[in-house]
This record gives structure tokens, sequence and C-alpha cells, in this order.
């Protein structure tokens, strides 16, 4: 039988459900290559005490482990719900080919997972965010730069 992204969504959704059944925060993500399943994760926030935990960057991980390459360029997310600020970076940095989802951030902040979007203009522009040593700062690039066996993405 072949899936289809409905299956697959459905999948993520399912491992939601699970989660929320046993109080978990109830969102999950599948990462998918070729129609393979490489990545079924749920989100980890509270189990791992590590706020960066939610599904979709476990799930990149995870994804990241059983392939060998921190490229993801060929894999479809599937998530139950809309990625964060902080996943979409994530996911943008892993180069996923797609992201399908299901409950939107509207939902999610329904029920008390609010991802700051209304804060983020903000947030980036406030005083937490300063540049300062500017001129020292290239230095390490510029000295990576240099090295032969040097190692980027």
């Amino acid at each position: 039988m072949h899936k289809d992204h409905d299956d697959y969504l459905r999948d993520s959704i399912n491992l939601a459900l699970s989660a929320g059944r046993m109080g978990a925060p109830p969102f999950a993500a599948v990462i998918t290559i070729d129609g393979v399943t490489v990545a079924k994760e749920v989100n980890q926030v509270i189990n791992s005490l590590d706020p960066t935990q939610h599904a979709e960057i476990a799930a990149i991980r995870s994804a990241a482990r059983t392939l060998g390459t921190i490229d993801l360029h060929n894999c479809v997310l599937y998530t139950s719900c809309e990625p964060c600020v902080m996943c979409r970076g994530a996911l943008l940095w892993a180069r996923l080919e797609s992201v399908y989802f299901s409950a939107t951030r509207e939902i999610a902040a329904k029920y008390g997972f609010s991802d700051g979007y209304a804060k983020i203009r903000g947030v980036f522009s406030s005083q937490c965010f300063v540049q300062d040593l500017e001129e020292l700062g290239e230095e390490p690039f510029i000295e990576w730069n240099k090295c032969e066996q040097k190692l980027g993405y």
C-alpha cells in the first residue's frame, strides 16, 4: 500500500494524540524520504528539560543521524501543528523539501502553547540583541576560511 501526504500527516496526528492522552505536550513530527519514514518524534521539552526539544527538531536530529547527513533536502516533514519560529529556522537550516502541518498556531495558542509570533518583531528589535566588538566578530570566520580541512554546511 502506497502512503500519501495525508497518511503521513495522520501518522503525526496519531502520535500527538497518544502523547496528549498521556498528558505530554500534544505535538509530533514524522520525516520521510522517498516515501520511507526515517524519523517519528514527539515533543520532549518537559521530559528532557530542554526548551528546544520540539517534535520537529527532535525529528530533524533523528533523521540526520539515521541518514548520516545534516542536509535533508530530499526529505519531507509532517507535523501535527504549524511549526513555531524556532522550528521554522531549524527546518530551513536542515533544507527540508517541504513541510505539511495540521493544526494552526492559533489553535495551539488557544490551549496555552504560544510560540511568540506576535512578539517576534519586538524581540528582534529590542535591546536583548546587542551587537558589539564588530571588528573582532569576523576573525573566527577568517581563520576558519584559511583552514584546508574546514567543514562547512
